[in-house]
């Protein structure tokens, strides 16, 4: 209502202006000032609307142009005041023009500082944003940077970054991000933070380069998204898988032991009396023959529960993972030609990362075999840089790898369980007819000992 009234007052003071100078005009010949003392009016309505200052110029111009046509006459026409009062009406019509342009650009000028406080509001509500100098001083932080941080403005605005810092995160991790933003390039990844109270939170954060009109580099603006609850629900199912991995290698031991000392030694057993048989049945050739094929059949099964034993057991692995997918290898009856390479021969790694990686690669070369109808499977383990990269390629049939990877069958979903759960990245290529290529890359894994 204050507002109203006000605008109400300029209206008031500026046509009443107009009418005192009128009056003085048809008293005092003003002569050039008149067009001045009009043009002071317009100091009232700057802000008034376009209909305010169309009226407003008309009834100034009738005004200026008014005394001319009441005193004069053809004896008395004087053209040097008509000159004069011509002059104050262009002079009118010119504020007039700039008036409106102005009004129109102030209008642009409200409508576009109401659309960035709507936009800033939205992101003061839920984005957390700060804008810092090219040292990373915070110049400017936002409500929810305080609100997640437990930090107040005081406490954030004029310090480091490193105030948040949780030390989770390596050197080379944030020396990357500064080279990013450093060349004038947008940075985008997750971080975890400390708030004031200890407690720790992760965002997605992208980082980009303010420049001015120059084009130079003055500021880095950050705009982050609180994705703790993300992290914590991806860090409870790697949790979750990795306990159901561990039942299942449990669950693969104690199966591997009842065959080894159940199945296997009764088997053991049945093959002892079938040669018992045989040395006191020499003399019927049936019989005999009979008992011989028995014999084999036995042979034959003890072989295969030893084999399922092997393949459900992890205890090769306690030699190494180099020298237990040896064995795995050397173990196996195939017409597939595998090719083993490796550089790991004298290092050992986790108890974690070796049977996880034993299983994976144990889960290929049966894969292969069974499928691929593959001639040659070539298996290669390199370590360098604390980066250990596996590479089996087939030359079997393939299939399709943007089918498999869009559906995640049961075996290619264990796998890639199994490599998350290290810390990996599994890739999966191939093609029909052109045979299948699994990449394994796990980063920042380390030697243990010397095996």
């Amino acid at each position: 209502m204050q507002k109203i009234k006000l605008l109400s007052y300029a209206q008031l003071f500026s046509f009443l202006g107009l009418v005192v100078i009128f009056i003085f005009d048809l008293l005092i010949p003003l002569g050039v000032a008149l067009g001045v003392l009009y043009l002071c009016c317009f100091t009232f309505i700057l802000r008034e609307t376009k209909k305010t200052i169309v009226i407003f110029t008309i009834v100034s111009i009738f005004l200026i142009l008014l005394k001319p046509l009441l005193h004069s006459s053809p004896e008395t026409f004087n053209w040097m005041i008509l000159m004069n009062r011509c002059i104050s009406v262009i002079a009118i019509i010119i504020t007039a023009i700039i008036t409106l342009k102005y009004r129109k650009q102030e209008e642009k000028k409200v409508e576009l500082f109401e659309l960035l406080s709507s936009y800033r509001n939205a992101i003061d509500h839920n984005i957390i944003s700060c804008i810092s100098d090219l040292n990373g001083k915070i110049l400017i932080a936002n409500q929810k940077f305080c609100e997640i941080s437990k930090y107040s403005k005081k406490e954030l605005e004029g310090k480091s970054h490193n105030i948040v810092n949780s030390g989770y995160h390596s050197k080379e991790f944030f020396a990357t991000m500064w080279k990013t933003i450093a060349d004038g390039k947008v940075w985008h990844g997750e971080i975890k933070n400390k708030a004031k109270d200890g407690t720790y939170y992760w965002v997605d954060a992208v980082i980009l380069p303010i420049n001015n009109f120059n084009g130079t580099k003055i500021q880095y603006l950050a705009l982050q998204t609180v994705i703790t609850e993300k992290k914590q629900l991806a860090e409870d199912s790697l949790n979750l898988r990795e306990q159901l991995i561990i039942v299942q290698e449990n669950e693969r031991t104690r199966i591997a032991q009842d065959l080894h000392d159940g199945v296997g030694q009764i088997l053991v057993a049945s093959n002892m009396q079938i040669n018992a048989i045989k040395e006191t049945c020499s003399d019927h050739k049936e019989g005999m023959e009979l008992i011989t094929n028995i014999g084999t059949l036995l042979v034959n099964s003890i072989k295969e529960v030893r084999a399922i034993s092997h393949n459900l057991s992890c205890k090769a692995i306690q030699l190494g993972l180099e020298t237990a997918i040896r064995e795995t290898i050397e173990s196996l009856n195939s017409s597939c030609k595998i090719i083993f390479e490796s550089t790991i021969v004298d290092k050992r790694f986790s108890e974690k990362v070796e049977i996880n990686i034993y299983r994976v690669l144990q889960e290929i070369i049966n894969n292969t075999i069974k499928h691929a109808q593959a001639n040659e499977l070539t298996i290669g383990i390199h370590y360098h840089d604390n980066k250990l990269l596996i590479q089996t390629k087939d030359d079997g049939v393939g299939f399709c790898s943007e089918i498999i990877n869009q559906k995640s069958g049961i075996g290619l979903s264990s796998l890639k369980n199994r490599i998350e759960m290290i810390g990996g990245n599994l890739k999966v290529n191939s093609s029909a007819n052109k045979g299948t290529e699994y990449i394994i890359v796990l980063e920042n894994i380390e030697v243990l000992e010397a095996a």
